[in-house]
């Protein structure tokens, strides 16, 4: 009976013990559950269910970069961002570069059609246009280049 005792108590320890997950500083990991988004994981310690839990993606909060590709072929426009709240962004964590690349394409391209103006100014108004309609999800532009 004690040696029962031992080996659940043993196996009940180890179970708990693989649950538990930590996320480093600078990243936020999406959690699926059995297939499904479940929540992202935020930097810190967190407890997972074993076996039932898995992580399908482990994303950089900083440094995300995206060039996009122009008509003109002396044209160039790149963005930078960052994740700011990871919990905003939700179950589009897995994709957040595909979403904020294709809010960053139609920007550019209305911009460039209501004005002709030099690229500064340009790179200027589609980091606000950006950062506004961004916002809402957790996403900040910290930089717009277009030459």
């Amino acid at each position: 009976m004690d040696i029962a005792l031992t080996i659940l108590g043993s196996f009940s320890a180890a179970l708990a013990l693989a649950g538990v997950r930590r996320v480093p500083a600078s990243q936020a990991f999406s959690l699926h559950r059995m297939g499904r988004f479940h929540r992202v994981l935020v930097p810190g310690w967190h407890w997972t269910v074993p076996v039932l839990d898995q992580i399908t993606h482990e994303v950089d909060l900083i440094g995300h970069r995206i060039r996009i590709d122009s008509d003109a072929p002396s044209s160039e426009a790149e963005i930078f961002f960052q994740i700011v709240e990871p919990l905003r962004v939700g179950s589009r964590l897995e994709e957040v570069d595909g979403v904020v690349r294709a809010a960053a394409e139609a920007g550019l391209a209305m911009l460039r059609r209501q004005n002709t103006v030099e690229s500064a100014s340009l790179a200027s108004d589609w980091k606000q246009a950006l950062n506004t309609q961004l916002r809402g999800m957790g996403v900040q532009v910290t930089r717009c280049q277009v030459t």
